[in-house]
This record gives structure tokens, C-alpha cells and sequence, in this order.
């Protein structure tokens, strides 16, 4: 029954590179897929199919890393704005900087910046990310379509994120 896994290992490899272009990534994720199935396994958990079992799983290891790659909920736009720690300079230190501007000051303008919102604006963001509540639970808290809470929520983002900007030229001189 090993021959199957380690053909496994290497589909699963395949897979995981073909949606995250990063080899390396793709064998760890892999690795990790396979520890869990033995894991299970070991905890005697009957899988009835081990191969969709590890299919699934790092499939969503790789949803993981992609999400954990992502920037904040404000949209790719703020990457601008709250780089990316990973990267370094010339001298290998961490880059936590947005232009002149530590990323960890942006971060604490945001307290602010929200006061700056339409009442609405605020109050939708606040529901979302302090809340947690999703844009369904919005929608029956307002009484509207979930359509319409969405597009309450992508237009108070890009208020906040107008404001990030704003402020962040004012600070640094440059964003």
C-alpha cells in the first residue's frame, strides 16, 4: 500500500503547483497533506477515500497560504499601502515601511480614520471586521439584499482606503 502514497505525493506536488506556481510550497503542502492523512490514520480514522481525502486537504492548505498571503480586507490595493512584511532590502533587514511611514503607524491610523467615515461607512466596517458578522448576517441586520450589503461594504473599503491614501501622502510625502 506505499506505492499508492508515494504516487500520491507527487500528484498532490503537481496539483498544488499547478495553483500556486511555487515548487517548494507545493512539496511542503504536500508533506503536510500526507502527515495529516497518517495522523488520521493513526488516530483510527476510517478514510474511506484516502486519495480525495488528501486531494481536499491540501487543496485547502493552499487556500490557507493564499489567504494568508492576501492583504488586509481593504482589497489588493492596500498592498500599497500595508506591504508585505517578506520582503527585504539591501540589507536583509524586513521592509515594514509604506513609503516613510511604518506600516504599524498606518495600521494605527485606522481607529482614526474610521471616525472620519459617514456614520453608515463606519458602522458597516465595524459589523464586518470587529463583529465578524458575515454579509449575509448584515443584510438581515439592515433589513436589505445581500447584494446590496456587499456593495455597502466594497464602497465603505474604498472610503477607508481613500483615507489610508490621504493620509499616508500627508505623513510620508510619497505612498
Amino acid at each position: 500500500m506505499e506505492a499508492p502514497y508515494h504516487l500520491w505525493s507527487k500528484q498532490l506536488e503537481r496539483f498544488v503547483m499547478s495553483r500556486l506556481g511555487d515548487p517548494q510550497l507545493a512539496e511542503e503542502i504536500a508533506q503536510e497533506s500526507m502527515v495529516r492523512f497518517l495522523m488520521q490514520v493513526q488516530a483510527g480514522v476510517q478514510v474511506k477515500n484516502p486519495r480525495a481525502w488528501l486531494f481536499r486537504t491540501a487543496r485547502n492548505l493552499a487556500v490557507d497560504v493564499v489567504r494568508r498571503r492576501l492583504p488586509s480586507p481593504l482589497g489588493l490595493k492596500a498592498l500599497a499601502h500595508l506591504p508585505d512584511s517578506r520582503h527585504e532590502d539591501e540589507e536583509g533587514e524586513l521592509d515594514t515601511r509604506v513609503g516613510e511611514v511604518a506600516r504599524a503607524e498606518v495600521l494605527g491610523w485606522i481607529p482614526e480614520l474610521l471616525q472620519g467615515l459617514p456614520p453608515t461607512d463606519r458602522e458597516v466596517l465595524l459589523q464586518r471586521y470587529h463583529h465578524g458578522l458575515s454579509c449575509q448576517d448584515l443584510a438581515q441586520l439592515e433589513q436589505i439584499s445581500v447584494a446590496n450589503a456587499k456593495v455597502r461594504l466594497h464602497r465603505a473599503r474604498r472610503r477607508l482606503l481613500g483615507a489610508i491614501e490621504a493620509r499616508a501622502l500627508d505623513e510620508g510625502g510619497e505612498a
